[in-house]
């Protein structure tokens, strides 16, 4: 829960670029930390489920979302190389392990930001009006609001009364030419 209000109050002191990169760090100190819990062999419960040791899971999209606000745009291809990405991981780390603890929550993590970033710059207008739909942004949205950093985030960060379902867009998107420092 520490990890939303840090990435804040790192982008809010330090801005945007400092924030990327600081989190690319986060990603791979916790998951040098994971890889060294598991040459110690420790319980494999415990690699796959502390707070730090999961913290990239969720930085690895963070840090895409924070390259898309700096101006970077995916390729076409991203979204495909995400989704067949996930769809791979449960073939091939199919068994409890140290890999697939290690390894293998990384790599879903980023196949993951990159199916999610790659969708917000899919072709078409289809994908964007389809994940805009009210049912689903308010899904997202009473999901972040019922933890504590969640309901903080929305308040910081969202301008009142904005939502993605009254602007027809998605963040960032109001104009592509010229990304916006938060």
């Amino acid at each position: 829960m520490i990890w939303p209000i840090a990435l804040l109050f790192v982008v809010n002191r330090y801005g945007l670029r400092m924030a990327v990169r600081a989190t690319l760090v986060t990603c791979a100190v916790a998951f040098a930390w994971r890889a060294g819990l598991a040459a110690a062999t420790i319980r494999l419960s415990l690699v796959e489920t502390g707070s730090f040791e999961r913290a990239d899971t969720l930085l690895w999209g963070c840090a895409a979302a924070i390259a898309v606000r700096l101006g970077w745009r995916p390729r076409r291809w991203i979204l495909a190389v995400g989704i067949a990405g996930v769809l791979a991981m449960p073939v091939v780390f199919r068994n409890e392990t140290y890999t697939a603890a290690v390894v293998g929550h990384a790599v879903l993590a980023i196949f993951a930001a990159a199916v999610v970033v790659g969708l917000d710059y899919a072709p078409g207008g289809w994908v964007r009006r389809g994940l805009s739909t009210r049912p689903l942004v308010m899904t997202a949205r009473s999901s972040h609001v019922g933890s504590p950093p969640g309901a903080a985030a929305v308040v910081l960060v969202e301008p009142s009364g904005s939502t993605v379902a009254n602007s027809g867009e998605s963040p960032g998107h109001s104009d592509a030419s010229q990304p916006r420092d938060l």
